[in-house]
């Protein structure tokens, strides 16, 4: 199993808590995903507040096959962001490191 936090920068008028039940529930359709919680929040930054959508996601390991599971499932949260249009940024924690998921290319994914 690999645990994975996420985190969605909302846009300025989407709808948090709406926004957060979407999520959890296509998150849960991805293929080899076991576990989802999603929460909503607002992030104080210095000058304004971000409406946040925190999700942990736990995927299942294959033995070999982990590092493309992983790399399909970070192809279909590319594709979730595209078809969801309230979300601005998106960022994946794996390990210990949090990489911008429209900056993570499938090399990076085998390292992390």
């Amino acid at each position: 199993m690999t645990d994975v936090t996420l985190e969605f920068e909302l846009a300025d008028n989407a709808r948090g808590e709406a926004l957060a039940e979407e999520l959890r529930v296509r998150l849960a359709a991805m293929e080899n995903v076991a576990e989802v919680e999603t929460q909503a929040d607002r992030s104080r930054g210095v000058a304004e507040t971000i409406a946040i959508v925190a999700a942990g996601v736990v995927l299942i390991d294959h033995g070999t096959s982990a590092v493309s599971s992983l790399t399909r499932f970070v192809r279909a949260l590319k594709e979730l962001m595209l078809e969801l249009g309230d979300l601005k940024q998106a960022y994946v924690e794996i390990r210990g490191r949090k990489v911008n998921i429209a900056e993570l290319t499938e090399e990076e994914i085998a390292r992390l």
